[in-house]
């Protein structure tokens, strides 16, 4: 799996600015705070007191558009005047005191570092006129690689010694700003050859994207690499009702060995599970599927909709699973 939990992997453009988050020690590293990335911090922090449990805030900015630094001020506010705590960041922008001194927050609301035993930070190119960056992360002895907005991985080919994972800007639109996919479809691809775990993120157009990488072992960002193992062992830790759920999709067919590993662990649920699941978990909403029903998801980890719940299911290692014939008939109708 995966080392970052990701808030959103859109665009400047899209509804989800693009935000990670790793959580060490009971300390919440976050990357980057655009403009929509507080309100699910807050509601993270409503439904299971996501913020107010960890023992520090760190955050790490990598340039001051408005899609990675929106939301900051109201952060380190809600920081100083709810949770009683300072935050860290964690940037070589110069102008971040400016950006938030402007918002009416003041110095000594948080503190500033340019550098961490933790962080290694990449100098890239991407806007004319901004400090852009992104970094070497050690997260627990695992070293991944996150390039920020950038329009080239040139700055980042000679960092990647002891990586697992590289997270890295790539659009469908060409432009002058970001790595244009197409074109480097065939690096990508060489890299995940090479063993490491590709994942795309700040996309600008996901389906896309998604059909780009269809049949390649890239993945989206909030995506990860599933096999039978995590997806039973996940679905054991969430302590699920086995009777009010049933694997669905990608994930079922991995239970079944159709398939290595699964991107997404997606379930199916009862009409009244549906509405405990949300009150009790740390729930985001993912998107709306096919017939208009609404997905959301579990700690970025399970997706869970009503659509497609049946019975009929198979019992694998203590999870139910709809059955395989069913599963392949989904697939078939969607034209997958």
């Amino acid at each position: 799996m995966k080392s970052l939990r990701f808030l959103g992997i859109d665009s400047g453009f899209g509804l989800n600015n693009n935000s990670a988050y790793v959580v060490q020690n009971n300390n919440l590293l976050l990357i980057d705070c655009g403009g929509t990335v507080f309100g699910k911090l807050l509601m993270m922090d409503q439904n299971n007191d996501f913020l107010r449990t960890k023992d520090k805030i760190e955050i790490i900015i990598t340039h001051l558009h408005d899609d990675h630094v929106g939301s900051l001020s109201t952060l380190i506010l809600y920081c100083r005047y709810v949770l009683n705590k300072k935050p860290v960041i964690y940037t070589k922008c110069h102008n971040i005191r400016n950006r938030m001194q402007i918002c009416g927050v003041l110095d000594d609301f948080y503190e500033v570092r340019d550098h961490s035993e933790q962080i290694e930070f990449i100098k890239t190119i991407h806007a004319v006129g901004l400090d852009c960056y992104g970094f070497k992360l050690d997260i627990d002895g695992k070293k991944i690689l996150y390039t920020g907005d950038t329009s080239t991985f040139q700055p980042f080919i000679d960092k990647l010694d002891g990586v697992s994972e590289i997270y890295i800007d790539t659009n469908i639109r060409k432009n002058s700003a970001h790595i244009y996919l197409e074109d480097n479809l065939d690096f990508l691809k060489e890299l995940t050859n090479q063993g490491y775990d590709v994942y795309l993120m700040h996309t600008d157009d996901k389906e896309k994207t998604k059909e780009l990488i269809a049949n390649t072992d890239i993945c989206l960002a909030d995506e990860d690499k599933f096999y039978k193992d995590d997806i039973i062992r996940i679905l054991h830790e969430y302590n699920l009702d086995s009777n009010k759920y049933v694997v669905i999709a990608e994930a079922a067919m991995v239970l079944y060995d159709l398939k290595e590993y699964s991107r997404d662990i997606d379930i199916a649920v009862s009409d009244d599970y549906y509405g405990e699941l949300l009150s009790q978990n740390s729930c985001t909403f993912k998107e709306v599927n096919s017939l208009g029903e609404c997905i959301f998801n579990i700690d970025d980890i399970i997706n869970f909709e009503i659509t497609y719940y049946d019975n009929e299911k198979n019992v694998i290692d203590g999870i139910p699973a709809l059955t395989a014939n069913k599963v392949l008939k989904i697939k078939e109708n969607l034209g997958r």
